[in-house]
């Protein structure tokens, strides 16, 4: 089964996952989540962990305080509007 995760982006498809490995995303690389609102609020969250896996249509992260959240790729490659993923 192909992991091929694309959307259209003018005339062309893009692998998200791809694009994303070809970012640098990897399993045990850092990343740091930004998110804008947190509780109604137009704060910045900042919170940090390390990849844990990588799947079809999302990565998964061990956050610094031991909890496993995914992530969809768009997040990586700046499409989500409420947070984003950086790569540390």
């Amino acid at each position: 089964m192909s992991a091929l995760i694309a959307y259209t982006k003018g005339r062309r498809n893009v692998d998200m996952r791809k694009e994303a490995e070809r970012l640098g995303l990897r399993v045990e690389k850092k990343i740091k989540n930004i998110r804008r609102k947190v509780n109604g609020e137009d704060n910045d969250y900042i919170s940090k962990g390390k990849v844990e896996g990588l799947y079809p249509h999302v990565f998964t992260v061990r956050m610094e305080a031991g909890y496993v959240v995914s992530f969809r790729y768009n997040e990586i490659l700046g499409k989500e509007s409420e947070g984003r993923v950086k790569l540390v």
